[in-house]
């Protein structure tokens, strides 16, 4: 894992909702760690040595 998926998983599992755009985090470490398990699974099925944000985008 690099450190561009690390940002990626950050803006992956955070976002501003709601009418007043309200910061909301989902980064909790069961979610954090479904995402890098199907990242891990993604990242082998096609063939790339490193979770990168591209992989993390592709879940």
């Amino acid at each position: 894992m690099d450190t561009s998926a690390v940002d990626a998983i950050r803006t992956r599992l955070s976002f501003s909702g709601g009418n007043d755009k309200t910061p909301f985090s989902l980064l909790y470490p069961l979610a954090v760690s479904n995402l890098l398990i199907a990242a891990m699974n993604l990242a082998a099925e096609i063939g790339v040595p490193v979770v990168n944000a591209d992989v993390i985008k592709g879940v």
